[in-house]
């Protein structure tokens, strides 16, 4: 099967989370908006990310695992791709969690950049804190509303490049 015809197979039968397992290389051409990749054992939670992000102007990719999300950056950094902009993170994911994927992303000379948004369950300082000593910039609890979400996304953006800060700092409390 030709690598075209299995890529609209994949678009029409399974969206753009099969789509990037499939053919990772058909995903530089929209590099061109900022870039989030998603990480949730939810397919539901990716759903209402992916849709809600699309929305926003944002351009999303999905993963139920960090081993998926790992094989993806691998593939895209020898394609010589850009990185992405952000990853949203569950904590709790199925193969490892999301602090061990995080470590691994901080240790990559070409992923070290990438802003981390850690998604949880649970809304633990504990947590918060071992995210932090790991680079992650921001953290929101489930569930969260899609403003929330919104907010973070752009205020962690914003500041990634050096923007004016928003009127008024998120406080950790209401993420």
């Amino acid at each position: 099967m030709k690598r075209e015809s299995l890529i609209e197979s994949v678009r029409a039968g399974m969206g753009q989370t099969a789509l990037a397992m499939a053919a990772p290389a058909a995903t530089p051409a929209i590099m061109s908006q900022e870039l989030i990749v998603i990480i949730d054992g939810s397919i539901t939670i990716r759903t209402v990310l992916e849709v809600n992000l699309r929305h926003a102007g944002y351009a999303c990719l999905s993963f139920a695992d960090g081993a998926s999300t790992l094989r993806w950056l691998c593939y895209h950094t020898q394609q010589n791709a850009c990185a992405p902009r952000l990853l949203l993170l569950e904590v709790e994911l199925s193969d490892m969690d999301g602090y061990h994927l995080a470590r691994q992303i901080r240790a990559h000379a070409c992923w070290n950049t990438i802003n981390l948004i850690m998604l949880n369950s649970h809304d633990r300082v504990t947590d918060r804190l071992k995210g932090q000593l790991l680079g992650v910039q921001a953290f929101l609890s489930k569930p969260f509303r899609v403003e929330q979400l919104l907010a973070v996304v752009q205020d962690t953006l914003c500041d990634s490049l050096s923007c004016q800060p928003p009127e008024q700092p998120k406080a950790v409390n209401e993420l």
